[in-house]
C-alpha cells in the first residue's frame, strides 16, 4: 500500500505540475533582419527566424514576466543559438498591454558570435522602440525596430534591425512568445 501511495503521489503532483503550466518551455515566433542602414561598405548580417520552443534546434529560448507594481510588468526575452541572438530586458509595460515605461530598458544584439550591438529601448526609437506590446494567457506579442544601434566595442559600427525582406527596411517585426514564466 505504501508504494501505491508514493506512486499516485508521484503522478498527482506531476498531473498538477503540468496542468498549472509548470515546466513547459518557451516557444518564440519571430523573425528579424540586421541591416546596415546608411553604413556605406558594409555588408548585412541577414535574416533571422525563430520559431521554436527553448532546446530545439540548438536554441535557447527564455521569457519572463515579474510584477513591477499594480500596474505593471517587468519583461525580459531572449532567444541565444551559438552565433546569434536576440535579448529584451528590464522593459516596463502596462498590465494593460501598450507602450513600453521607464527607462532602462535594453536590447542586445550578438551576431557572428562576437559582434554585440546594444542600445537603450523604449516607445520611440532610441534607438529601439517597442509597440503595441500586449499579454494574453501565458504569452506575450509586440513590434520592435533598432535603427542605428551601435556596436558595443566600436560606437560607430552601427546596424538597423528590422523585418525581413527587402522591401521592409525601417518597418518593425513582430514577435511573439508563449509559455512565458509569470504569466
Amino acid at each position: 500500500m505504501k508504494r501505491c501511495g508514493a506512486v499516485m503521489g508521484i503522478f498527482v503532483l506531476g498531473w498538477l505540475t503540468s496542468a498549472c503550466g509548470g515546466g513547459d518551455k518557451a516557444v518564440a515566433d519571430f523573425a528579424y533582419e540586421v541591416r546596415c542602414g546608411q553604413t556605406s561598405g558594409c555588408f548585412g548580417l541577414g535574416a533571422r527566424q525563430f520559431r521554436a520552443k527553448d532546446g530545439q534546434d540548438d536554441l535557447s529560448i527564455s521569457c519572463e514576466v515579474n510584477e513591477l507594481n499594480d500596474d505593471s510588468w517587468l519583461l525580459e526575452f531572449s532567444v541565444q543559438s551559438a552565433e546569434y541572438g536576440l535579448r529584451v530586458r528590464d522593459l516596463a509595460v502596462p498590465k494593460a498591454g501598450g507602450a513600453p515605461t521607464g527607462t532602462s530598458c535594453r536590447v542586445t544584439v550578438r551576431e557572428n558570435t562576437d559582434n554585440l550591438y546594444e542600445g537603450p529601448c523604449g516607445a520611440s526609437i532610441q534607438p529601439c522602440s517597442l509597440t503595441g506590446v500586449s499579454f494574453s494567457s501565458g504569452g506575450v506579442q509586440g513590434n520592435l525596430v533598432c535603427t542605428g544601434i551601435p556596436s558595443v566595442v566600436d560606437q560607430t559600427q552601427v546596424r538597423d534591425i528590422t523585418a525581413t525582406g527587402s522591401g521592409n527596411q525601417g518597418t518593425p517585426f513582430q514577435f511573439r512568445f508563449t509559455s512565458c514564466a509569470g504569466l
